[in-house]
């Protein structure tokens, strides 16, 4: 026994004089091959050796295959440590592979960062009013759109109303339940709307249900491929990043690779530019050529529409004619960078349509599109062909494409009575020069015929062989010269057109020019300045003298709650007069509001109640606050970033700000509110008193109860507070602890500073 004990104590001893030394912490600044990282990180020294966390090291920019908890041996990795104790730092040398890539941001700030606005019910009435009178006809008709809206719900109608000779009548257009969500790019509506569709699909009115992708809920969204921009630096460097020769970014970068994201695009045909130029001016230039277009979706990237319902017949005529039941769905898909794959089908009783397409690009040259549908209608089989093929570039752009279908193709416009083109051939070229001016030729040839009967072989119905062209050249400094024509090959008709367009000043405009066609010959000279702006004075003035006689004069204002127009226009010996009125009604913020027409979606700016306060949009003044302290800005962008700002020079005085400029994202044709919390504040002389009658003792501290504003007693009891919130009662501590209470409504209003007292503190 003692002879095993004896043993087992000389085994503890010799494993305690091998055993390793306790861990050292260490916490030190850490640089990465020279660049300070600006961070502390925690090292442990084990053996002679230092280890760090994974994650810190992540967090240091570099990047290693690990679990983010595991303690890592630097020399494990790194080329050389460097270590000073004496400043606590520490230099990790490491390859350029295993640097985290820089991220630079070529384009605006991200608008998805920005939280939406909050939810605020409201609702409003866009209105356009026109009342005519030709002769002894008189007319009255408007167009109207109601909305009401809480965040992503959206409930809109439109109709028409008019009024003729004592008869009056109203249509309903359209009436849609649409629910947006921004972060799944999905819009889901119930009522009235037109099924989406592709290139060789055509959409139709339907009243029902629809689910379907929308990328207009992240308009910073970039849908189509974009090259790829990376690159390496071996040493710090800057990158500049130019696009058809202009410079778009100038950054500089730490060692390692780094990554361009969302960079300026253009579509077409364009080049990008990258130059890494080093301390020592050593430069690095690549180029990147590529071809951009919305016919594409970036790799990876799904679309679709899906729609149920029945179909809507005699649209504006009138206000609920449904007909069969319908359904279409449409798909496209970012199969590559290069290739975007389509789909879509339609289904009505008796019909089935069905078809395939693609959209790809051809060595950053163009991008050609192609596809083929079929239909079974009526036990008769039919197919539709497209092929083709689009270039567009800065100097000079092409395009042709030509759609075929066979005489028993259809689909569901054709059903209803509006036949499919039985052949469709449209081309065009573009040429575009500073020198020479711009050159535009476009060509278009359809024939469309209808089904034909055991009766009646197949009849043409419309043939249309188009030639069309446009010329314009700026000429002199504030002028430009154009001409335009076309000639219909079908019928022999023809038109032309040659004037001159001249700005005068910034904001008034001059036209005159020839014009021939249909037999008729005419000159004519334009005048005109729009009413863009609040308070502005719009007016056109207009005359053609020829073989059809016509003049025109029209004045317009536009104020903050509507755009009035009048004009009187003579057409040969008739006379006629019109006036509209176009604006909106609106309830946000528990208040009514007269606005211009609200196309997406508007702000009211609430100052607290300060009237006359000039409000800027995207640092543009848009007016002033109203007596109620309030502003309605008509004209904001859904799920954009917003920019609103109050003019502190029309502060009064006496008012404390908080934050003078909100960013905001309204919802979907929605209304936000922006709240400016302004608190009046004065300063106040005051002059305390002690029980006795005595003035408070010089030095001694007094106190705000509420707020804690802090101020010293001077000679003959006066203390002076710079900023005393306005309230209902205000005490007064003093530092033996009597209270000394004030009444807000003593406080006199001046411009200057008030004195109040002598108060008795007890």
């Amino acid at each position: 026994m003692r002879l095993l004990a004896g043993s087992a104590m000389l085994f503890c001893l010799t494993a305690a004089l091998h055993a390793a030394p306790a861990d050292e912490i260490l916490l030190l600044e850490v640089s990465v091959n020279g660049r300070q990282t600006q961070s502390v990180m925690q090292f442990t020294r084990r053996a002679g050796k230092l280890f760090a966390s994974v994650e810190e090291l992540q967090a240091a920019g570099i990047r290693l295959n690990a679990a983010p908890k595991q303690l890592i041996d630097l020399s494990s990795f790194a080329a050389d440590v460097q270590l000073d104790m004496g400043a606590q730092t520490i230099n990790i040398k490491v390859r350029p592979d295993l640097l985290s890539t820089t991220q630079l941001q070529a384009a605006v700030a991200d608008a998805d960062a920005l939280a939406l606005a909050e939810k605020h019910p409201g609702a409003l009435l866009n209105y356009d009013v026109l009342a005519t009178q030709t002769g002894s006809n008189r007319g009255l008709s408007a167009l109207t759109e109601a909305r009401s809206f809480y965040g992503p719900h959206l409930l809109s109608s439109t109709g028409l109303v008019y009024a003729h000779e004592g008869n009056a009548s109203s249509r309903r257009l359209d009436t849609t339940y649409t629910y947006s969500s921004p972060g799944s790019l999905q819009r889901f509506r119930a009522g009235d709307f037109i099924s989406n569709g592709l290139a060789w699909s055509r959409p139709v009115r339907i009243g029902g249900l629809q689910l379907s992708t929308d990328f207009s809920l992240r308009p910073d969204l970039v849908t189509f491929p974009t090259p790829d921009l990376r690159g390496e630096a071996v040493v710090a460097s800057n990158v500049d990043l130019f696009l058809n020769g202009i410079r778009q970014l100038s950054e500089t970068v730490p060692p390692g690779p780094f990554e361009i994201r969302r960079p300026p695009i253009a579509t077409g045909a364009s080049t990008m530019s990258l130059a890494v130029t080093d301390a020592l001016g050593r430069q690095t230039f690549r180029n990147i050529s590529f071809y951009a277009s919305e016919k594409l979706l970036r790799d990876g990237l799904l679309s679709y529409s899906v729609e149920a319902g029945s179909l809507r017949k005699n649209y504006g005529v009138q206000s609920s004619d449904y007909g069969s039941l319908v359904a279409s769905g449409s798909v496209r898909y970012g199969w590559s960078p290069t290739l975007t794959l389509e789909g879509h089908a339609e289904a009505t009783a008796g019909l089935r349509q069905a078809g395939v397409g693609l959209a790809s690009t051809v060595r950053d040259w163009g991008v050609l599109s192609a596809a083929a549908s079929g239909s079974s209608n009526a036990g008769k089989q039919g197919m539709q062909y497209l092929l083709g093929f689009e270039r567009r570039a800065e100097a000079a752009s092409f395009s042709v494409s030509k759609m075929q279908a066979d005489r028993f193709y259809r689909d569901i416009g054709a059903i209803y009575g509006s036949p499919v083109p039985r052949s469709l051939l449209t081309a065009s070229v573009g040429l575009y020069s500073q020198q020479y001016g711009s050159l535009n030729l476009a060509y278009t040839s359809a024939k469309t015929t209808l089904p034909g009967t055991e009766s009646m072989p197949e009849i043409r119905q419309l043939d249309a062989d188009i030639l069309s062209f446009s010329y314009f050249k700026s000429v002199f400094s504030r002028a430009n010269f154009f001409l335009t024509g076309f000639k219909n090959r079908t019928d022999q008709s023809y038109g032309l057109t040659v004037g001159l367009l001249m700005a005068l000043g910034t904001k008034d405009t001059i036209s005159t020019g020839y014009t021939t066609g249909g037999g008729l010959r005419n000159f004519f000279v334009q005048a005109s300045r729009p009413a863009i702006q609040v308070g502005d004075i719009g007016w056109q003035l207009q005359d053609n003298e020829g073989d059809y006689t016509q003049r025109l004069a029209e004045f317009s204002y536009r104020a903050n709650a509507a755009r009035a127009s009048f004009a009187v226009s003579q057409s040969g010996n008739l006379l006629s007069e019109r006036a509209n009125l176009r604006g909106s009604l609106v309830w946000a913020d528990n208040s009514l509001f007269l606005s211009n027409w609200i196309d997406d979606s508007f702000a009211v700016v609430n100052a607290s109640g300060i009237s006359n306060v000039g409000v800027f949009a995207e640092n543009r003044m848009v007016g002033r606050t109203d007596a109620r302290g309030k502003l309605l800005i008509p004209d904001l962008r859904s799920y954009e970033a917003n920019k609103i700002s109050l003019d502190l020079r029309d502060l009064p005085m006496d008012v404390q700000i908080g934050v003078s400029e909100y960013t905001v994202k309204p919802q979907d044709r929605n209304g936000v509110i922006v709240h400016f919390k302004l608190a009046r504040t004065l300063g106040v002389r005051i002059i305390l008193r002690d029980s006795e009658g005595n003035f408070l003792p010089v030095g001694s501290s007094v106190q705000v109860k509420k707020g804690g504003n802090k101020a010293i007693v001077g000679y003959d009891g006066e203390t002076y507070f710079p900023e005393l919130q306005v309230e209902d009662t205000l005490e007064i501590i003093t530092a033996s602890g009597s209270t000394c209470r004030l009444g807000a409504d003593s406080v006199p209003k001046k411009e200057t500073i008030p004195v109040v007292g002598p108060l008795t503190c007890k």
